[in-house]
């Protein structure tokens, strides 16, 4: 499950549910402007590494995603479920979306 979010270049949120034609869902698609589109890429506890690494299938996605434009980053819900409450969830999200707009590759 992929999670795409957008702002603009002010850092301001834009909404994203018709900036996608109903035809191109579920298909490899460019973002659709230049503004900041990040796609969070939500992963279990199988989807990682002993190193910590994400397994082929989702690095392989990474790639792909910021390859044709995005900014790819992923949740480890591991990680996510642990956190009490909505404030340390959101702190989490927001910390995985600055660092998806820091290090795109």
């Amino acid at each position: 499950m992929d999670v795409i979010i957008c702002n603009d270049h002010q850092g301001c949120p834009v909404p994203v549910d018709k900036a996608f034609p109903d035809v191109n869902f579920g298909l490899l698609t460019r973002p659709p402007n230049s503004n900041i589109w990040v796609a969070l890429v939500i992963a279990n506890r199988n989807s990682f590494l002993k190193s910590g690494q994400p397994t082929g299938h989702y690095s392989s996605k990474l790639r792909e995603l910021n390859t044709l434009g995005f900014y790819a980053a992923i949740v480890d819900w591991k990680i996510y479920i642990k956190l009490d409450g909505t404030i340390e969830k959101s702190k989490y999200l927001d910390h995985v979306i600055k660092e998806a707009i820091c290090n795109k590759n």
